[in-house]
């Protein structure tokens, strides 16, 4: 019993903390697809014979999973299957996180419908005087609200004056009255159509709320962290929350809607573990890996394309409904890539054209927190999969550039490489941005005609070397990853739950007749053998619920046995205890005493019978 104070310490610390990291066991204790229910795909990868097969399965999960589930929040799990497969396992969503996703759907709709500006209604309001009131009031459209509430009452007011005109039988006032009413009424249906079409998208609002919720300090002129009247940082706004309230001052009369349906989101995605439906995960997967190298529309030279009105087409349609032919706006994937300090990223966040066009010479903007750069789209300045012939990247490495510095080598086939010559022979010079998956990863500038063979240098770090390698070598993903999966299999969360339900309870049967057992047959012995059983079941699924172990229905199999030989080391001693009380022993003590002396002395007289080993014990004679 020595030290025995400190062996309890240790022991409630341990159970302590493992009984917190269990709490709540519905958020801490992960379940594998046969106990939650969930859906497995299988992708074949096709890659060349010499290539080494078990770093490009590694590399290509990496990259799909920057893909798929670039923030890490989604438990989506992806393994290798040999050396050509791999396994992509998703939780289909249960019923709570099936019924919060059905009230935010609702609530989305109910915001986006009340922000809807109806024909019919917005006419009554402009024939009461209204229309300022209802639909532009403190809001950003409230001067074209204004506008057309003008138009309408010049327009009302002309029709009066053709009646008097009329009445008069002068035909030349008539005329002119009828023309100034048909110019009136082009004036007004135009601005008209202008507002209708402002009623807030859908798909603008979830992507709003798709944006991180993370705050960055503020940082003063001087670089310096600002520091509040409570001694804490000062904290910058998210940027979703930036465009919650861009939103609210748009449509002021919905900011109620707009708090309920954030709520709704929050609670969502707090719950959600994958996607809402398979066939998600395979389109993003689908589209997954696809490169494509775009010529960059500079600040000074946009040949074609009046960069200040697709800028104002990104605030008023977003990236995707711009009508310009020959370029349009692209996403950057990661803004840390753009900056390296601080005080770069609060210049790039302040005024991202000025930062963009600067050492980059980028024509950039931004909408809802995300920041955009004008790319060429037409034929002779993209080089892409949808319009040109098939095309890949065979092969990526380190190098160096002409004065020493680390830089990325890759080299394209046959077709990519001329393809490749075509574009950027007229564009030296100029930056061409590195597109995967839609998104713009890097615009190095050209700095003289690429074929096959083609050298990324510039001042760039470890980290910022290996990013560019990965997103190059992704470009191959397309031609190796399978279009659709070799096998899918689907497990429905209502069988999941039914195994779940049978495989608990028999764990605690299991539990509760060793229990029983051990307590009706050992008594207060048995008391200590259940306590121990119940600190060795919490052990097991804190330890599980800290390292974020996933519990399968063999892996609750294995507990019940675990719980059962738990118990059986204290049956064999309990049972050399009780022997030792009937053949003499005074009490549990002196029992525990012999049963430690004869556990010391059986190493070197395991040969010696029975009685004479308890003679050894009590020091007797023969």
């Amino acid at each position: 019993m020595q030290n025995a104070f400190w062996k309890i310490v240790v022991i409630l610390a341990v159970f302590g903390g493992c009984l917190w990291a269990v709490n709540p066991p519905e958020d801490r204790i992960r379940l594998g697809r046969d106990l939650s229910g969930g859906v497995s795909l299988t992708y074949s990868v096709r890659m060349p014979d010499d290539a080494d097969r078990a770093s490009l399965l590694d590399q290509t999960i990496r990259v799909l999973s920057e893909r798929v589930n670039p923030q890490g929040v989604l438990d989506i799990a992806m393994t290798p299957l040999g050396t050509d497969r791999i396994e992509i396992v998703m939780p289909l969503p249960n019923e709570e996180v099936k019924a919060l996703g059905e009230v935010f759907q609702s609530k989305l709709d109910t915001f986006v419908e009340a922000t809807e500006i109806k024909r019919s209604a917005l006419e009554r309001a402009l024939d009461d005087g209204t229309a300022l009131e209802r639909f532009g009031g403190g809001s950003e459209r409230g001067p074209l609200v204004a506008d057309l509430q003008a138009a309408w009452d010049t327009a009302h007011t002309l029709r009066a004056n053709l009646a008097e005109a009329q009445a008069s039988s002068d035909v030349a006032a008539v005329n002119d009255a009828r023309q100034a009413i048909a110019d009136a009424a082009v004036e007004a249906e135009s601005l008209q159509e202008e507002l209708l079409s402002l009623s807030l998208d859908r798909s603008r609002v979830v992507r709003v709320l798709e944006l991180p919720d993370t705050h960055e300090v503020q940082r003063g002129e001087d670089g310096e962290i600002v520091v509040g009247p409570d001694g804490r940082a000062v904290l910058k706004a998210s940027p979703r929350e930036v465009a919650i309230e861009q939103l609210g001052f748009e449509f002021p009369t919905t900011k109620e809607g707009l708090g309920d349906v954030t709520e709704a989101w929050t609670a969502y995605q707090s719950r959600r573990t994958g996607l809402d439906d398979p066939k998600d995960l395979m389109r993003l997967l689908q589209g997954a890996g696809v490169l494509d190298f775009h010529i960059a529309v500079t600040p000074g030279g946009g040949e074609g394309v009046d960069v200040e009105g697709l800028r104002a087409q990104l605030a008023e349609v977003g990236p995707d409904n711009t009508d310009s032919v020959l370029a349009r706006w692209f996403p950057i994937h990661d803004l840390q890539q753009w900056v390296d300090s601080p005080e770069a990223l609060a210049q790039l966040e302040a005024d991202p054209i000025t930062y963009f066009a600067g050492p980059y010479d980028l024509v950039a903007a931004e909408r809802d927190g995300q920041y955009y750069v004008l790319l060429y789209t037409q034929p002779g300045k993209a080089m892409t999969h949808r319009n040109d012939s098939s095309w890949s990247v065979e092969g990526t490495g380190r190098t160096v550039d002409t004065v020493g510095r680390p830089a990325v080598r890759f080299r394209l086939d046959a077709s990519g490489g001329s393809l490749m010559s075509r574009i950027s022979q007229p564009h030296i010079g100029e930056p061409m941005a590195i597109v995967l998956d839609g998104k713009v990863y890097s615009a190095p500038t050209l700095q003289g005609a690429i074929s096959s063979n083609g050298t990324i240098s510039g001042s760039f770090s470890p980290e910022e070397l290996e990013y560019l390698l990965r997103v190059l070598a992704a470009g191959s993903l397309e031609a190796r990853l399978s279009p659709e999966p070799i096998a899918v299999s689907v497990l429905g969360p209502s069988i999941g739950a039914d195994n779940l339900t049978r495989g608990l309870e028999a764990f605690l049967w299991a539990v509760l007749v060793v229990g029983v057992f051990m307590l009706v047959w050992y008594l207060l012995a048995g008391m200590v053998a259940d306590a121990a059983l119940i600190f060795n079941g919490v052990i097991i699924f804190g330890v599980m619920a800290m390292m974020q172990g996933t519990f399968t229905l063999p892996g609750l199999a294995g507990v019940v046995l675990t719980m059962g030989m738990a118990v059986d080391a204290n049956v064999l001693i309990y049972e050399r205890i009780r022997e030792e009380l009937e053949h003499g022993a005074r009490d549990l003590r002196e029992a525990v005493r012999l049963r430690s002396g004869i556990r010391h002395h059986s190493r070197c007289q395991h040969h010696q019978p029975h009685r004479v080993r308890r003679a050894v014990a009590h020091g007797a004679d023969d």
